[in-house]
């Protein structure tokens, strides 16, 4: 049995300890998730099973096609966002094979829609893609991007998907 809930402060040392296990490619300080869980809480929720938490979603309102950098703080959110931007969505191992990842990515599309946003918007990495095109989600890529997307590494890829 599993249930995603909103992720609270007591949460974020795990966040970040399944984050180093689940995406050991793709380092973010704590500091990040704690300025997340600050700008966007409606966002952030932690996966549990059997009483542990197990994965979690960390997602806010963004601009498309300006991922923002990978470990680096945001300051703040924009003014007038025109996309929902999973900025992380990781389980581990145990977690995965129930639906929690589709049913996070409903939960993301559902913040999105109560924002008043039609788009969901991430950047895949460590050959995710092929999961994220099976979520609906395509590759969108426009000239100049890729400034925006080479602290994720070379496999990374810019995806959207309309809610």
């Amino acid at each position: 049995m599993h249930r995603w809930r909103p992720a609270v402060t007591a949460d974020i040392e795990r966040i970040a300890h399944i984050s180093s296990v689940a995406l050991a490619g793709y380092p973010e300080d704590v500091a990040i998730f704690e300025e997340l869980l600050a700008l966007a809480p409606a966002g952030c929720f932690v996966l549990e099973m059997h009483g542990e938490v197990c994965g979690y979603l960390v997602s806010h309102p963004w601009m498309r096609g300006r991922p923002p950098a990978l470990n680096e703080t945001i300051g703040s959110l924009p003014a007038k966002p025109d996309s929902w931007y999973i900025h992380d969505l990781s389980l581990l191992e145990q977690a995965r094979g129930y639906g929690a990842a589709r049913e996070a990515v409903e939960i993301a599309s559902h913040c999105a829609r109560q924002s008043g946003l039609a788009i969901v918007s991430l950047v895949a990495v460590n050959g995710a893609a092929g999961f994220w095109q099976a979520q609906g989600f395509g590759a969108k890529m426009s000239e100049g991007m890729s400034g925006h997307i080479a602290s994720y590494g070379d496999d990374a890829l810019y995806m959207e998907r309309a809610v």
